[in-house]
């Protein structure tokens, strides 16, 4: 599967993808008739709200407005099971780590490239490139949370303060001016980045059955109704070229989501349809993740690569860690990185790969045959 499981003390999260191996979503024996965006980078939060997905989720929710989806909003959803487009992979370093898919909607009618820069317990969402010829809205979906049965409303949404509220009224959707961060309790925050598209949310009530999307007669037929805050970028019609950037803060306060946001860790160098790019800075540690898209040499900041490739490195007093995989998984092509950074020497690496360094740099170079996106590794001093 295109799955990627990002876990940390508190919260896990993960994200469903799809390529030209793996279809966006499957639907058989009358089951999962509204999974048609899930493959298209559906981000799962998981966190103490164990609730939130086993609460009567999936026959309620928005099924055109999953949270981390990059979605053309005609009416009918994705008629049928799709395979997506190569390139989709990733690295992982520890407790870091990077995935990118290429997005491919209704045979190319919407287009785009998205990354997840897992960062510990701060994730980075870019996407660039969104373009769609469609006549039908762009959204790419930040949150869609269950916050519980008919009724509910004491999850609140605090946006750009510490008391200021926003979505308490239900069924009225909002646009949000000069957007920072918003916050939502029990789930944690949201930092919106500059240079994104509107942002625009909607609290509303929801109702559905398991029949719906389970046509089979043992199926409960009965309406459940939930309660959903969900928040989105609007690209518009027929977007061109479009990016986007936003945080991910699980499990954070609206207090460190204000902190956060008037001083970010993760910078996002590069967003482009050659290169997605971001630096972290942290206490204990400094990292690097970049995302290659195109099969011909390419260099940014300390990484430079020959071709199609994910590089993730993570500096720190006593060691430099990189690791580097060919996320086409076709192995076509030798991948050749070189990460400009003072070090040592090499503690450490796998086989099969070549890792030749001076005192300001270092080029690991491997053959990607058979590895079907698999991680390359090794260790520098500093």
């Amino acid at each position: 599967m295109d799955r990627v499981v990002h876990r940390r003390p508190g919260f896990t999260v993960a994200v469903a993808q799809c390529s030209d191996k793996i279809l966006n979503f499957e639907a058989v024996n009358n089951e999962n008739q509204r999974g048609w965006y899930t493959g298209y980078g559906m981000t799962y939060l998981y966190n103490a709200d164990t609730g939130h997905y086993q609460n009567d989720f999936w026959p309620t929710v928005d099924a055109r407005r999953l949270a981390g989806t990059t979605v053309d909003t005609r009416i009918d959803g994705v008629a049928s099971a799709q395979p997506g487009k190569a390139p989709v992979g990733g690295v992982s370093v520890g407790a870091n780590g990077l995935t990118g898919m290429r997005l491919s909607v209704y045979d190319d009618a919407l287009t785009g490239k998205k990354a997840w820069f897992m960062f510990g317990d701060v994730i980075l969402c870019a996407g660039t490139h969104i373009a769609c010829t469609s006549p039908h809205s762009v959204e790419t979906i930040i949150e869609n949370r269950n916050i519980g049965p008919a009724g509910a409303g004491d999850n609140v949404a605090l946006f750009n303060s510490m008391t200021t509220q926003r979505l308490t009224g239900k069924g009225v959707q909002e646009t949000f001016t000069a957007p920072k961060w918003l916050h939502l309790a029990d789930v944690g925050g949201y930092v919106i980045l500059a240079g994104n598209p509107p942002l625009k949310g909607i609290r509303e009530e929801r109702s559905g059955s398991w029949y719906d999307i389970n046509k089979r007669p043992s199926s409960p037929t009965d309406p459940r109704t939930r309660t959903y805050v969900t928040l989105w970028l609007d690209h518009g019609v027929t977007p061109d070229a479009q990016s986007y950037a936003y945080v991910m803060l699980p499990n954070a306060t609206a207090a460190e989501t204000a902190s956060y946001s008037a001083s970010p860790s993760i910078t996002p160098m590069e967003n482009s349809p050659r290169l997605q790019y971001a630096k972290g800075v942290f206490p204990t540690s400094t990292v690097w993740g970049a995302i290659f898209w195109n099969d011909a040499a390419c260099s940014h900041d300390i990484i430079s690569a020959n071709t199609t490739a994910c590089v993730f490195v993570r500096m720190t007093d006593s060691a430099i860690e990189v690791a580097v995989s060919d996320p086409t998984k076709a192995g076509a092509k030798i991948i050749t990185v070189t990460i400009t950074i003072n070090n040592s020497g090499i503690q450490s690496q796998d086989p099969n790969i070549t890792v030749t360094r001076t005192a300001t740099a270092v080029t690991v170079t491997f053959n990607p045959a058979g590895t079907l996106g698999q991680s390359k590794h090794f260790v520098l001093n500093p």
